[in-house]
């Protein structure tokens, strides 16, 4: 196995081994709140695997103030795209989570040549 799969695997565990840890505990926290630590960890260290400094901002505005997604993801200082996590068991059906918003947030991507917006599923790795 090469250095980035290594890399970006190792990324993807630390992920799983951190959401677990957060979501096992017996303190109450909003799930989908526990996501947000482990994820920006695992964008940084998949990305310097890779090669790209990643950055995330929370809560970003999106041009025409269609709604915040969680995440604008930077990669090099540019932005790459947006991301929304949904709390562990959640999914990401469209259908579920205001797809009004959704599909806002997808038009004003394209009429601004920014990138998709992509959706993750809270779970185990």
């Amino acid at each position: 196995m090469n250095k980035v799969v290594e890399g970006v695997l190792h990324a993807l565990r630390a992920f799983g081994a951190a959401v677990t840890r957060k979501t096992a505990g017996l303190a109450a926290g909003e799930p989908e709140d526990q996501l947000r630590g482990p994820f920006e960890l695992f964008l940084q260290e998949a990305g310097a695997a890779i090669g790209p400094d990643v950055v995330t901002k929370g809560e970003f505005p999106v041009p025409g103030r269609v709604g915040k997604p969680d995440y604008a993801v930077l990669t090099d200082k540019l932005l790459a795209g947006y991301a929304e996590l949904k709390a562990p068991g959640a999914g990401a059906d469209p259908d579920r989570f205001n797809q009004y918003l959704w599909v806002r947030v997808i038009e004003r991507s394209a009429k601004f040549a920014l990138p998709r917006s992509h959706r993750t599923r809270g779970g185990a790795a």
